[in-house]
This record gives structure tokens, C-alpha cells and sequence, in this order.
């Protein structure tokens, strides 16, 4: 998965590896920009996560955020469908 082209509000799930481009959101401490998450797993458990290419313990992530029913799961081809 090329995470340069996943749209923002899009996410892709492999065997090993989920990947969330989050749009610009509110948090109680201000603003997060967009952002690319990706967390990788190993024997069904998190084994890593970064922010934007940075290892983190945590990731801000909008508590408003649409239902399950409206994010997108990226295609193949890298579009949201």
C-alpha cells in the first residue's frame, strides 16, 4: 500500500498492518492536522504505531468521528470506493 496516495478519511487493512489517512480534527488540546496512522500488528497484537512516519505510544483520534458506515476502505487502486 502506497500511503502517499490514501485519501484523507481513508483507511486500508492488510495481514499485518492498518493504515488511517485522518482529516484535520478538534481535540481538547486545539487542533490536529491531518494525519497518516499506521499500526502494525504481529500475533494479533499491536506491535507498532507511528504518526506521519514518527514511532508513538498514542494517536489523537476524533471522538466525533462519522460511523463505521461512512469511512471509506481504500481500493486497491488507492481511491476511496
Amino acid at each position: 500500500m502506497d500511503e502517499d496516495v490514501l485519501p484523507a478519511g481513508c483507511y486500508h487493512f492488510g495481514d499485518d498492518v492498518m493504515v488511517v489517512r485522518l482529516r484535520r480534527h478538534e481535540t481538547p488540546k486545539g487542533s490536529v492536522a491531518g494525519q497518516l496512522v499506521m499500526a502494525r500488528f504481529a500475533d494479533g497484537q499491536l506491535a507498532a504505531l507511528s504518526v506521519d512516519g514518527r514511532p508513538v505510544d498514542s494517536a489523537a483520534l476524533d471522538p466525533k468521528s462519522s460511523p463505521p458506515t461512512t469511512t471509506r476502505r481504500c481500493e486497491r487502486s488507492g481511491l476511496c470506493g
